[in-house]
C-alpha cells in the first residue's frame, strides 16, 4: 500500500509547483516594493528640494 500512485505524483507535483510560483511572485513583489521605495525618495527628494 506504500506504492506512489498517479494522483499522489499530481499532488508533489502542484506542491512543488505551487511553492515556485509563491517564492517567485514573493521575491517580484519584493523587489517592486524596494524600487519603489527607492523611486518614492528619490521623488520626495526632487519635490522637497525643487
Amino acid at each position: 500500500m506504500n506504492r506512489i500512485g498517479p494522483t499522489d505524483v499530481l499532488n508533489i507535483g502542484w506542491t512543488i509547483f505551487g511553492l515556485n510560483v509563491g517564492v517567485s511572485v514573493a521575491w517580484m513583489n519584493f523587489r517592486l516594493n524596494a524600487g519603489w521605495t527607492i523611486f518614492g525618495r528619490g521623488a520626495g527628494m526632487v519635490v522637497g528640494w525643487g
